[in-house]
């Protein structure tokens, strides 16, 4: 058996919670609808050798959806299209940090 090898493994918030709860969730912000845009962009960019995955819970809600990168671990909060297409335009493509989207 060979052990899958991915340059990126992408895991985006999809967690629901209450409607009324203080912290909200990144499935109200739109999280659904990110992550189709996400891949799909990534299939667009020809990038090979990426994963992208829907993740639980990853308990940063309160900082819009959140989106960590592996392997280095990088965390990114992430709100609009735009902001996926910077991430995959500069991270995924170019190596390059989208700075004003880390997690900090």
């Amino acid at each position: 058996m060979t052990v899958p090898h991915y340059d990126f493994h992408v895991f985006i918030c999809n967690n629901q919670r209450d409607p009324n709860a203080d912290r909200g969730c990144c499935q109200q912000k739109g999280a659904e609808q990110l992550i189709e845009y996400m891949k799909t962009a990534v299939k667009k960019s020809a990038i090979k050798n990426i994963r992208i995955n829907k993740a639980g819970c990853l308990n940063e809600c309160e900082r819009g959806v959140s989106m960590v990168v592996y392997p280095e671990g990088r965390w990114y909060s992430i709100r609009s299209t735009e902001d996926i297409d910077r991430i995959v335009q500069s991270h995924f493509s170019s190596d390059a940090i989208v700075s004003d989207l880390l997690m900090k």
